[in-house]
């Protein structure tokens, strides 16, 4: 018999995308775990578990932007002075203040 349940680390990658999606359009900061269940299709208890409290959200949806590069909302957090941001190296952050004199 198949198991019909998406594995726990599909699941959370594919919830961090949507968060990424939405903190592009709407703000890094106007994420929640409501917007992020309406637009999965899932509850927001299944994304509080996923994803944990608010904070622990935000924070894995800024490592998701640092992963994939996604300077809108690493410039967003660079604003807002988010520490994994801050930690980054010279070069990366070069690249967050050229893209935020270019908007």
């Amino acid at each position: 018999m198949k198991n019909k349940r998406m594995q726990n680390v599909l699941r959370k990658n594919m919830l961090l995308q949507i968060g990424l999606d939405l903190a592009k359009h709407h703000g890094y900061t106007n994420v929640s775990k409501y917007k992020i269940a309406d637009k999965a299709d899932v509850s927001p208890s299944l994304v509080a578990k996923v994803l944990g409290t608010a904070v622990n959200m935000r924070r894995d949806i800024m490592r998701y932007a640092i992963k994939n590069q996604c300077l809108s909302v690493m410039a967003q957090g660079m604003v807002l002075r988010d520490p994994k941001i801050l930690k980054l190296d010279c070069d990366t952050k070069n690249l967050i203040f050229n893209f935020i004199k270019e908007q």
